[in-house]
């Protein structure tokens, strides 16, 4: 009788470990995408916390808020917010780094948004005297907490 030589893999074995490695894989992918929109969207948090703070400390020196103009403004940044971190005005999905350091009046995907009114709601930019409300706006990437914006409003 003969014998069978049996040294080699199936045709059914080698796509059952094809598919398996390929969906071990995705799973790989999957995961690490995730922990990587959290940590983006905690780093947004913590950047907004951070100019919240420093916009609080320019409230207490001045008795208003900077207007958006005013905090757009590297001279005015440079010379009025003591211990600003400049970074903070970045979203972490920022391509360029120097076009990016400012807020825009609006939420928007990648850029942080301050929105910054009279005690009545209406315009300051003329007058930042009168700024007295703010909201900080960051787009989160996908939502957190059914939220897709985090938001700090001034401190009353």
């Amino acid at each position: 009788m003969k014998k069978i030589n049996n040294n080699g893999f199936t045709i059914y074995e080698l796509i059952v470990v094809i598919i398996g490695t390929c969906f071990l894989a995705w799973l790989v992918f999957y995961v690490h995408q995730g922990i990587s929109i959290n940590t983006r969207n905690d780093q947004r948090v913590t950047k907004i916390k951070n100019t919240q703070s420093v916009l609080e400390t320019y409230y207490s020196k001045n008795g208003h808020y900077p207007s958006l103009t005013d905090l757009n403004s590297l001279d005015f940044r440079n010379k009025e917010l003591v211990n600003f971190n400049q970074s903070n005005l970045l979203d972490p999905l920022s391509k360029d780094s120097t076009q990016n350091l400012e807020l825009s009046s609006m939420p928007m995907k990648d850029m942080f948004a301050y929105e910054i009114t009279d005690s009545n709601g209406g315009s300051c930019e003329k007058d930042d005297l009168l700024c007295s409300k703010y909201n900080l706006i960051a787009t989160y990437e996908g939502k957190v907490n059914k939220n897709s914006y985090y938001i700090r409003k001034n401190i009353d």
